[in-house]
């Protein structure tokens, strides 16, 4: 509920949540995946809630009564680099990066762009149950009505899949980016520190950032499969016994779906090969300067 007042609140001019189907109209099998489904993000919302408080509650009490410092890691690398101003210059301007766009990645905003993800997600499982009920259709008009319907939901999940992403165009921009910045410069930081309270407190801080991003490939590559899953399904309808006007419906249906299938801005897609680009991306530059510090 507090997400959905935040993005209602936040998101009010370009998303409509009023378009929304209710789960018990979807058939059994249907609401127990849904709910299913709904379980398992409330209990990764819980997990990612969890960490957060506890990161913050570490940082807090080795920061204010103890010498630690976890995320002076700009001071421990001009300890540690003193007779290489090149090296240190670069890797300072990286971790700094990584600390002005873990800032930006905000914890709010990463549960809002999830439940919206799951909404669509949600809505996409409801429009597939509804569009394989029309095997029980056989006349015409029947046919007709029950395309309309189908498609005039698919309008508003585009559209409101068209809104989720202009508003948060500049997160996902980030997120990449952000990502990488951030795990790099926490895996520099432990891997160089000698203190396990420091190795302990900025491995809480890896550990969330790992979460949202995996999180967050993990919402847009479910949207990404719910829509090429009502393409699929749309595939296997009877058609050829239709009208025409039928067959244009259907047709024009899934044009559109192709196009609102990706979740993300621009050219950055959120699935699983951004994932794999980062966690990539990571492991390279971390090697690159390991062999610059030798």
């Amino acid at each position: 509920m507090a997400l959905q007042k935040f993005i209602f609140c936040n998101w009010h001019d370009h998303v409509k949540l009023e378009f929304r189907w209710d789960i018990e109209t979807a058939t059994l099998s249907t609401r127990h995946k849904i709910y299913k489904e709904i379980r398992d993000e409330y209990k990764m919302y819980l997990a990612v809630t969890i960490i957060n408080i506890f990161a913050a509650f570490v940082n807090f009490v080795l920061e204010n009564f103890t010498n630690v410092h976890i995320l002076s890691d700009i001071i421990f690398v001009e300890k540690i680099l003193t007779g290489y101003q090149r090296t240190k210059i670069i890797i300072k301007f990286i971790l700094s990066l990584a600390h002005f766009c873990a800032i930006l990645t905000t914890i709010s905003q990463f549960l809002a762009m999830k439940y919206a993800a799951g909404t669509m997600k949600i809505q996409v499982h409801l429009l597939i149950d509804y569009l394989k009920r029309i095997k029980k259709c056989s006349e015409d008009l029947e046919i007709r009505a029950h395309l309309e319907i189908c498609s005039i939901h698919h309008i508003f999940i585009a559209g409101y899949h068209r809104g989720v992403m202009e508003v948060s165009a500049v997160p996902i921009l980030l997120l990449p980016y952000g990502a990488i910045l951030a795990a790099l410069g926490c895996v520099l930081y432990i891997y160089y520190s000698n203190s396990f309270l420091t190795s302990l407190g900025t491995s809480l801080f890896s550990i969330f950032v790992g979460l949202m991003i995996i999180e967050s490939s993990r919402s847009g590559q479910d949207v990404q499969d719910a829509f090429e899953d009502f393409y699929c399904e749309m595939t296997k309808v009877a058609w050829w016994s239709w009208s025409e006007r039928n067959k244009k419906s259907l047709l024009l249906m899934m044009t559109r779906c192709q196009r609102s299938a990706v979740y993300g801005a621009l050219t950055i897609e959120i699935n699983k090969s951004l994932l794999i680009l980062i966690t990539k991306t990571v492991y390279q530059v971390f090697l690159v300067i390991q062999q610059l510090l030798k």
